[in-house]
């Protein structure tokens, strides 16, 4: 990703591998791929407050410049309150979101004339091709990193059919089920998966069947372990002992 210009692209990754995310580089009109995996249009802009909002190609809900619901940011703002009363630390948003206003997201826009529309794993192999996003061969197949993953944690999405995989090329489904398991896995990646945004629900699919057929096969195993008669124990022989002088 060093070999290539990416000074004004809305995803940055530095040389040690850490992710940013800078909105003032995107054009109003423009659709981009944001940092929850939605894909956005930048609708609004008021430069004095430093906001700008988005909208979801998908279901027209406006976003904030994170890419977040409204109704996502004020669900966190009451847990927040909440463990303020408590004497509690806040609990971890797991989103590079620090929104503390709602101010704009509240109505939807009309998608009949919005590009971009649902996030398929294609559309975003595209954006993260146009981002330049490291890459590596698995199979054959390019696989590219996913944003804000990094380390043990990175993601890479396969572009033939959507499934998550490590860094060594190994799937996130095998690795997770491998942890779940207790089972010693030949690496210690865990890659992270998409954010659990109703908006990406879709892109998961492909784990969830794997998920799914694993679940079922064990089962179907474990019945036929079942269902198989048990052998009778072969008899000790008695020993017969020697009779006292």
């Amino acid at each position: 990703m060093t070999a290539h210009d990416t000074t004004h692209c809305p995803m940055q990754m530095s040389s040690d591998g850490a992710w940013s995310w800078h909105p003032e580089h995107i054009k109003i009109g423009q659709v981009v791929l944001g940092p929850t995996y939605r894909l956005m249009k930048l609708d609004t802009v008021i430069e004095a407050d430093d906001i700008r909002i988005f909208v979801d190609c998908a279901s027209g809900a406006r976003l904030c410049k994170h890419g977040e619901l409204g109704t996502t940011i004020s669900n966190w703002k009451t847990q927040e309150a909440a463990a303020a009363r408590d004497g509690k630390p806040p609990p971890e948003r797991k989103s590079i979101c620090d929104c503390t206003s709602t101010w704009g997201l509240n109505k939807k826009v009309d998608v009949t004339h919005l590009e971009g529309g649902q996030p398929t794993a294609q559309r975003i192999q595209e954006h993260l091709a146009e981002l330049h996003t490291p890459m590596i061969i698995v199979e054959g197949r390019e696989a590219r990193q996913l944003p804000f993953s990094s380390g043990e944690a990175a993601a890479f999405l396969r572009s033939e059919d959507g499934r998550i995989v490590c860094r060594h090329g190994r799937l996130r489904a095998s690795l997770l089920h491998m942890k779940t398991a207790g089972h010693h896995a030949r690496c210690s990646c865990m890659p992270m998966g998409f954010p659990m945004r109703g908006a990406t629900r879709a892109l998961s699919a492909p784990e969830k069947r794997n998920s799914a057929a694993k679940r079922k096969r064990a089962d179907e195993t474990a019945m036929r372990k079942s269902q198989q008669p048990r052998q009778a124990a072969n008899p000790v022989p008695l020993v017969e002992l020697p009779a006292e002088a």
